[in-house]
């Protein structure tokens, strides 16, 4: 049993590290993007689990992909090409079934939901970019001293 937790510490501790605070910060990032283009007030919660299982389903694509371009003797850039794409559908899709109007019990539909993950997209980019401007900018300030 101590050989499992000396394996298993220094890697399960800095994946939960990493995986809270994405959860939450995904889970931000998809309710702004839901009201935006639905105009629909997701739960929390709602929005935990629908980023929680999009997560698990993009890294099961990745891997996918990454067996398939392996085996068939494809060069990684298919893989880089082909798992964001299917990614996005899937990711499309999983929102189409679990975000759903809470006044006509529908899901938002197939459409929507790519607008959605269109939407997540755009502002994980904007986030990425002010974290490394304000590193950038942070950097300067302790190098100028």
């Amino acid at each position: 049993m101590g050989d499992i937790a000396a394996v298993a510490g220094p890697v399960l501790i800095p994946l939960l590290i990493g995986l809270v605070p994405g959860l939450l910060i995904g889970a931000v990032i998809l309710r702004l993007s839901v009201m935006i283009a639905t105009r629909i007030g997701l739960s929390f919660g709602r929005a935990c689990l629908v980023v929680l299982v999009a997560g698990i389903v993009n890294v099961a694509i990745g891997i996918l992909t990454g067996l398939i371009s392996t085996v068939t003797g494809l060069p990684q850039f298919v893989n880089t090409v082909i798992s964001p794409i299917a990614g996005f559908f899937a990711v499309s899709a999983i929102y189409a079934a679990l975000i759903k109007d809470p006044a006509t019990s529908r899901s938002i539909g197939y459409v929507k939901a790519m607008l959605v993950a269109l939407l997540v997209i755009v502002f994980v980019i904007l986030l990425v970019i002010c974290v490394a401007a304000a590193v950038f900018i942070g950097s300067l300030l302790f190098l100028r001293g």
